[in-house]
Order: structure tokens, then sequence, then C-alpha cells
């Protein structure tokens, strides 16, 4: 089976005063089209990282990332700015939604990005329904309407995975998506994405809590900067 993204070799410093810190130190990984993979490691592991170079959210220093055997490295700057809107949703422990936004009109953002007027004219009808469709599972429907600051915190971070999953992404990258929430309100969440994943969604997740690693079909761990 081919995966669907890899890396190889990747590594990663940023500058910490004079000097500078490496938190990637020749991270491999291999993620197949349909797994639901979790990256367990302590905080400053380099596990959000390493899920931020894979979104091109960030780029290595070295090192290379694949998707669907191409790498991306390679690709021009509209190619990646495709890629990241196609084919990688992302869950953010913070959620970041907008504010001046309602549930609804958060969750259409990605399918909005890049389309004139005439654009969304044509599609916005479709990528309403899915909107909708979403919020249905997401058990958004009565909260359309309503702000972030309405919400619970469970009910921001099912607003962040309908945003993610609005584009019907290859893969989906969740950065500790329950470290902000309490464990109840966090198992919905998981329960939430793996119900996604028995749809078909390759979803990859890192997490430093190791109780979460019971729910995925592998977990890999990383320390010091590497996949140990």
């Amino acid at each position: 089976m081919k995966a669907i993204i890899s890396c190889e070799k990747l590594c990663k410093s940023y500058p910490l005063g004079q000097s500078r810190i490496d938190v990637l130190k020749g991270a491999d990984l291999s993620v197949q089209d349909g797994e639901f993979v979790v990256i367990v490691g302590a905080s400053g592991s380099g596990k959000s990282t390493l899920l931020h170079i894979l979104g091109a959210l960030d780029k290595p220093d070295s090192g290379k990332v694949f998707f669907s055997e191409e790498q991306i490295s390679r690709y021009s700057g509209r190619k990646l700015d495709s890629y990241r809107n196609q084919n990688i949703g992302f869950v953010f422990q913070f959620y970041h939604l907008i504010e001046e936004l309602n549930v609804m009109e958060n969750i259409l953002i990605p399918a909005m990005a890049g389309c004139s007027a005439i654009r969304w004219a044509a599609k916005s009808s479709s990528a309403k329904n899915r909107g909708r469709q979403l919020a249905e599972r997401l058990g958004l429907s009565e909260r359309l309407k309503h702000r972030p600051s309405q919400l619970s915190g469970g009910e921001r971070q099912r607003a962040a995975i309908g945003r993610a999953l609005i584009n019907n992404p290859r893969v989906l990258l969740a950065d500790e998506p329950t470290g902000n929430l309490d464990w109840h309100t966090g198992t919905e969440i998981l329960d939430i994405l793996k119900d996604f994943h028995k749809n078909g969604q390759t979803i990859l997740l890192v997490t430093h809590d190791e109780r979460i690693a019971s729910m995925a079909d592998r977990v890999v761990a990383i320390q010091d900067g590497a996949i140990v």
C-alpha cells in the first residue's frame, strides 16, 4: 500500500537567543491512505513542528515531504496553496475560529478561500449543503448562527473539525485537538474523529496524552526530535 503522506530525514531548528534549538533531528514517517495514526511525545519533543511541516505551514531546514509520492517542496507557490486548501485539513488545540463569524461562516472559510465572486456564486450552494451536512454530523445544526463566544469548548472544536473537513481533504492533521478540553468532552471529540475515520478519512493526530493511543490504528512515538 502506498503512503498518502510521508517524510524523510526532516530537520528543523529555531533561533534561541544567540544560539539555535534543534526541534527535529532526522524524523521519518509514513502514513497510509485511510490510516488513523497517533504521534505521542512529551511537550517540546517536536511533534507539532512535524505536523506543521507535513501540512506545509512551516518549512524544514532539510529533508523531504511527500504527498501521494510527489515532493511538495517542488510545488510552485500556487500549487502549495492548493495542497494546503484541498488536500489537508487542520484541527488545532485552540480552535482558531474567527470571532466575528458565526459557525456556518467559519466552517465555509476553506471553501471560499481563493474564490472570485463569480466562482463562489457557482459553488456556494453545494458548499453550504456540505456545511450543513457536516454540522448535523457534528451536532451543531442548532448552533449555525451562533458565534464562537456563544459556544462551549467542545462545540468550538466541533466547528473547527467541520471547517477542516469542508473541502473533503485527503488528510486530516490534528494538533492536540483535546488539549484544551476536559476528559469527557475530549473523548466526545475523539469519538467524532473515529467516526470520520471509519468512513475513510486519513487522520494524523499528535498528543502528549498516551491514553488516546488506544483509539488509533497505529501509534508512533517521537522523542528529542526523532521518531523512535
